[in-house]
């Protein structure tokens, strides 16, 4: 299920940016394939956390490592896809971005693990 709500909602995203940034549909495929393998890498994740949703420290410690993985995997997939379609060039992905993503997503990792143990601890009491 997650898997194929992921591939729609890249499909969708992938038309609109082609759309508003006038790329040819033969050359969105490869955008396409790269963020659908993401859904690979997220259902098992998913899985992984909600085996421990009874452990609210070990449940959240689990969502904020997916959460990381993921963003991870998406960010490498949308740089491939902006560099293969000519968007961005390799150089200026890695000296401009990796870094300033890589310490993004480990801040929102570690927001949304406190977040999720608050939230849980927050229903176990009720």
């Amino acid at each position: 299920m997650v898997v194929v709500a992921h591939a729609i909602g890249v499909a969708i995203f992938v038309a609109l940016a082609g759309v508003v940034l006038r790329i040819p549909i033969r050359q969105l495929w490869v955008p396409y394939t790269t963020l659908v393998y993401c859904g690979l890498v997220l259902a098992p994740l998913i899985y992984w956390t909600r085996s421990s949703r009874d452990r609210p420290n070990s449940c959240s410690l689990r969502f904020g490592v997916s959460i990381f993985i993921y963003i991870q995997c998406l960010t490498l997939a949308l740089g491939f896809s902006a560099i293969r379609t000519g968007l961005l060039s390799q150089e200026a992905a890695i000296n401009f971005y990796a870094a300033p993503i890589f310490a993004l997503s480990l801040i929102v990792s570690v927001f949304l693990f406190y977040a999720t143990r608050q939230m849980l601890r927050g229903h176990r009491t009720n």
